[in-house]
């Protein structure tokens, strides 16, 4: 799923990023993490968590229709916007190391660590 992911953020399809983000969040958070929306919701403050709400409900409408993009139009930066409050949901709950290992990102300091060794 996260390949995929990692494939669809560089297309403009919202659909399929829509049903990755939740069969994740459901998949790592739910069934592995044994953990709700309402306690992901609660790690924010409420400004942010009307944006998480907002990502879920997105999320969760993605997998439950097929949109027409004839007749439904997203704004461009729509899955930028969304994804970076799926990743905010990973630092909140204190997974950003497994957000950053499934999306294939290094940071500087890391290989810098690792060339030294």
């Amino acid at each position: 799923m996260w390949q995929e992911l990692r494939t669809a953020t560089q297309s403009s399809s919202t659909t399929s990023v829509q049903n990755l983000i939740r069969r994740i969040i459901e998949n790592y958070f739910k069934v592995f993490g044994n953990i709700s929306e309402a306690d992901i919701l609660n790690k924010f403050d409420e400004e942010e968590k009307v944006l998480c709400k907002s990502l879920l409900s997105w999320a969760n409408d993605g997998s439950h229709f097929a949109s027409d993009d004839i007749y439904i139009e997203h704004p461009l930066d729509t899955n930028a916007r969304y994804l970076n409050i799926f990743e905010k949901i990973f630092k909140v709950t204190n997974h950003h190391a497994h957000y950053k290992m499934m999306m294939g990102i290094e940071e500087a300091n890391d290989i810098t660590q690792a060339q030294v060794s």
